[in-house]
């Protein structure tokens, strides 16, 4: 079993505690090893963190961000409040494990009666833009803003992030996973 593993599972021969709350989707569990784990179900279309932008203004430079990716931060900061996770103000050292969702275009459809019916050749996972870091940036800033974590600084683990197609009947959106980690 490895130190993650362990971490997550409150070791070879520890107990774990659960407090569920089924309408929300949030879990937190203590462990033996005083390990917290803490989930999240964020709906939502996923928005990556666009790079800054400079100008030249009156041959003064400015920086300035797009704010393009301000509605998928809302969504996580709305989906940490509903959650009860803001406010937990984390400290490290955290894992963290994010799955992003993202609605399928319509080529991977059949055509006439068979519009509904996924294609076999569909692929699973997104091999396009947005990029997986700049999706974790802008979800990371959403979650240090709600102060789910003190910083996100503080993250020494990312475990398979990942960004997948939507399943029938999945919506849009990302589920992350965070775990305190044994220093």
């Amino acid at each position: 079993m490895d130190w993650q593993a362990n971490c997550r599972s409150g070791g070879m021969n520890g107990t774990m505690n659960h407090e569920m709350d089924e309408t929300y989707n949030f879990r937190r569990t203590q462990d033996v090893f005083n390990c917290e784990e803490v989930s999240l179900v964020v709906v939502g279309e996923p928005i990556a963190q666009p790079r800054p932008r400079a100008v030249s203004i009156a041959g003064h430079a400015r920086v300035y961000g797009s704010g393009r990716s301000r509605p998928w931060k809302i969504c996580v900061i709305d989906s940490a409040i509903v959650n009860q996770a803001a406010g937990l103000r984390l400290t490290g050292p955290l894992g963290v494990k994010v799955e992003y969702r993202f609605r399928r275009p319509k080529n991977h459809f059949g055509t006439g009666k068979n519009a509904n019916k996924l294609k076999a050749n569909a692929p699973h996972f997104v091999t396009r833009k947005p990029d997986l870091d700049n999706l974790n940036k802008s979800t990371f800033d959403a979650l240090s803003e709600a102060d789910v974590w003190t910083d996100d600084s503080i993250v020494a683990v990312l475990d398979g992030c990942m960004k997948r197609y939507c399943d029938p009947g999945e919506v849009p959106g990302c589920t992350i996973t965070i775990w305190r980690l044994e220093d």
